[in-house]
């Protein structure tokens, strides 16, 4: 299972990437800056576009298919609600699990 932590240039991040790697899964960093220390740690990364991108919304699914993601774990205050309103979707267009409370 390929499993993306959002905004992984965070403090928990490597934490997050540790423990889904010790799980057995393929860790997936993402950010919107690729120079950070979780790109090393992690199986893949996946730049991201910054969260005011007002076509955010519109590129995640194809971001997520293009790199075969499973599940989201999101983290980023500003796109919290975001994936929460779009989890069921990204479940059908992306195939595609977000793993966050409602």
């Amino acid at each position: 299972m390929k499993i993306l932590t959002e905004a992984s240039g965070s403090m928990t991040a490597a934490y997050m990437i540790r423990a889904i790697q010790s799980a057995g899964h393929e860790a997936v960093a993402s950010d919107i800056i690729p120079d950070i220390a979780a790109r090393k740690l992690a199986d893949e990364f996946v730049k991201f576009p910054v969260s005011s991108d007002p076509t955010l919304w519109d590129k995640v699914p194809a971001l997520l298919i293009e790199h075969g993601i499973d599940l989201v774990i999101p983290s980023l205050d500003e796109t919290l609600a975001g994936w929460a309103e779009r989890r069921n979707a990204l479940q059908v267009t992306a195939n595609c699990h977000v793993i966050i409370s409602k």
